[in-house]
């Protein structure tokens, strides 16, 4: 079981350490929405989004939702929701939520979580209705319901919030819950990425790089992949480098797709993994290195590259001695997965 412990508040920004009984965890940085509320001491509510990950059930539930405390046990957080939870107070019915879904100050409860979260819900609560278009969307704890969670979530996004309007989006466009429609996708896309959402950003990028839902427009395409990019969206920084490599929208330049390639790498998406995998094999924007293009293109394969890599890898292995080849493999076969 890992607990939260902040180090450091600073406006939006909230630097927690995650360790479990060991303390073997290291300190992660994490973006939050947070709420500082002052009662006798202080308690940060608010729902955050790590930073440093490529875990797909991050990048499309969006949030990891937690519950964190300054000079205050979990306990003592977990008392004062639970003495205005019975009073109906969506904000404290909704901290209940989170305190069951990940065992703070009580022992962990999904399906408690989940009917605290519906009460949350059902009195207005945005996150509390975001949360429960999650749950119906993906069915973990309740029977998959498209049309369900498109309901939750419009809800929501009548209060304008970010999260909610992102994931109202990506029902639209794909037609799930609600008839698909490109035009209330973009809008919806526009709406949450100028809250700065970086995942919308980044959907949006898409759809004036692609025409979707808006005229094809690869200046704004190129600065909206860019905003995504910058927030931290691996998608957004691929995208950022294939904007540069093509010179679609801004002034081509192979030296900063690479740069962009690399980020996204870093990041364990094996797209910019394989991308800056094939500028070291062409010398594009990097100097040419047939051990660093092997490396990479073995990182990909490993990750789930969408595409077959095993002809490649032979050919640029053939280029390689020996020893270069088995130093490459055993470096990759010995990475530890990327902290989530």
């Amino acid at each position: 079981m890992a607990y939260p412990f902040v180090e450091q508040v600073s406006g939006d920004r909230i630097q927690v350490r995650i360790t479990d009984t060991e303390g073997q965890m290291p300190i992660i940085k994490i973006r939050g929405y947070a709420r500082i509320l002052v009662c006798g001491t202080v308690l940060a509510v608010g729902k955050f989004a790590v930073e440093e990950t490529k875990n797909m059930y991050f990048r499309y539930m969006v949030v990891i939702v937690a519950l964190v405390t300054v000079g205050q046990t979990k306990a003592e957080a977990f008392e004062e929701s639970s003495d205005l939870a019975p009073i109906g107070n969506a904000k404290a019915l909704y901290q209940m939520c989170l305190s069951n879904a990940f065992g703070l100050g009580v022992p962990y409860d999904w399906q408690k979580a989940i009917s605290w979260c519906q009460k949350a819900a059902d009195k207005g609560n945005a996150k509390g209705q975001v949360f429960m278009g999650r749950i119906y969307a993906s069915g973990n704890g309740l029977r998959e319901d498209q049309k369900r969670a498109a309901a939750w979530f419009q809800k929501a996004a009548n209060q304008g919030d970010k999260e909610a309007e992102y994931e109202l989006g990506l029902m639209y466009k794909r037609g799930k819950g609600v008839l698909q429609d490109q035009n209330k996708a973009a809008v919806l896309f526009q709406k949450a990425a100028n809250k700065g959402n970086a995942y919308a950003q980044y959907e949006l990028g898409l759809a004036f790089e692609f025409g979707n839902g808006v005229p094809v427009n690869y200046k704004k395409a190129a600065e909206w992949f860019q905003k995504a990019a910058h927030s931290g969206s691996a998608d957004g920084q691929v995208f950022m480098g294939e904007t540069y490599l093509k010179g679609n929208g801004v002034p081509q330049d192979d030296k900063k797709a690479a740069e962009w390639f690399q980020k996204a790498a870093d990041q364990d998406n094996s797209e910019g993994q394989f991308a800056i995998g094939y500028m070291y094999e062409k010398g594009e924007g990097v100097t040419r290195d047939n051990q660093r293009a092997y490396y990479w293109y073995l990182r990909a394969k490993k990750n789930g590259y969408s595409l077959p890599l095993d002809e490649l890898l032979k050919t640029v292995a053939a280029k390689l001695t020996f020893q270069q080849r088995l130093e490459t493999e055993v470096q990759v076969e010995n990475l530890k997965p990327v902290k989530q």
